[in-house]
This record gives C-alpha cells, structure tokens and sequence, in this order.
C-alpha cells in the first residue's frame, strides 16, 4: 500500500511538473522584451509579436548565449561601479568627520546604516540606467537573429531559383524557345543587407563551435 502511495504520488508530481513546463512555454516565455521590438518593425499585436519574436529568437541559441552573457556582465559592471562610488565617497567623508571631530550635526552616529541606504539608492538608480543598454542588447539581439532568418530565406530562393534554371537549360525544346527567345532564367541577386554589428557577428561566430 505504502508503494501504491509513492507511486501515485510520484506521478501526480511529475504531471504538476509537466504542467508547470507547459504553462512556462506557452504563455510566459512569450512575455519578452524582444515582442516590443517586434512590434516597431510589423506593427503587429503584442500576443503575435510576442510569438514571432520567441521564434525567431529561438533558433538563435549561440547569439542568444554569447550576448546574455556579455550582458550579464555589462549590467552589473555598471551597477557596481554606480553603487561604489558613492558609497566610497560617503565612507571618506565620515572618516574626515571622525578625524577632524565635527560637530553632531555634521557627524551623524549611525554611519553604517547611512551607508547601506547610499547603496540601496545607488543600485537602483544603477539599475534603472543599465536598463537601457539592456533594451538595447535585446534589439541588438533581434536584428541579428532576423539577418539569419532572412539571409537562409534569401539563399533557399536563389538555390531553387539555380536549380529552375538548370532544369528549364536542360530540357528546353525549340518550341519553347521560339516563343520565349531564351532558356534562361535570371537569379535575382538581392544583396544581403546586415543590421547586425560587425563585432557582434565576430562574437558569436566564435562562440558557435561550443553548441555544434
């Protein structure tokens, strides 16, 4: 009875777990940044922005690694320089009150708790500002994952359009000839536009060999 017990409860987990992972993909994980983006180059709704971008998004696993971690790193980098200096200022200037004996009014008594809130007030600060180079990184990222969609659509287009040509070559009759005047068919070049930084695409290139 006790292992009927264990089993049935095990499965009951692991159902609330599929459940749980489910929830996640569909619905949360659409809520991302990137769907504003998406939203200023199509104009479309945040619910299909959302989906497209999660898309796009995700079929860029090496670019979407390199650069949230690059991110990461950024972010708080900058939050700890914002929240060291001040708090490396207010220390010198208590130490200074201490040595020089200033008076109460300039010399406050809880100088550590004064501190903490220095630096509570600086990492937020910090983190509102480093909030806009992390949008920026978000729409960096976007760019860059949709010069990959676009540059395989562009090369599964001029592939089948070689392959249309070799075949209408191959078998073209003189009838056909006649009407047409000619057997070939023109691949359209389409240049190969790149939104993405340069030193971003060097990054990731040499960060795809870990995920292959």
């Amino acid at each position: 009875a006790a292992q009927d017990c264990s089993a049935g409860l095990g499965a009951c987990i692991a159902q609330s777990c599929a459940v749980l992972i489910a929830i996640n993909q569909e619905f949360i994980e659409r809520w991302d940044r990137s769907a504003y983006i998406d939203i200023a180059v199509s104009s479309d709704s945040f619910c299909r922005a959302a989906s497209r971008s999660t898309k796009v998004i995700s079929n860029q696993v090496p670019a979407v690694a390199a650069l949230r971690g690059a991110q990461g790193i950024f972010v708080a980098s900058g939050v700890g320089v914002t929240c060291a200096i001040p708090a490396l200022l207010l220390w010198v200037e208590c130490k200074l009150a201490d040595e020089l004996h200033w008076e109460d009014t300039f010399n406050p008594q809880y100088k550590k708790w004064i501190l903490l809130g220095v630096v509570a007030i600086c990492m937020s600060i910090g983190f509102t500002f480093m909030l806009v180079f992390d949008v920026v990184t978000d729409c960096v990222l976007y760019c860059f994952a949709l010069d990959q969609r676009r540059h395989k659509k562009l090369k599964n287009t001029k592939d089948r359009a070689r392959k249309a040509r070799q075949v209408s070559e191959a078998g073209t009759s003189s009838f056909q000839w006649f009407f047409t005047g000619s057997t070939r068919i023109d691949v359209i070049e389409e240049e190969e536009i790149e939104y993405a930084p340069r030193r971003l695409r060097e990054l990731i290139s040499s960060q795809d060999h870990l995920y292959h």
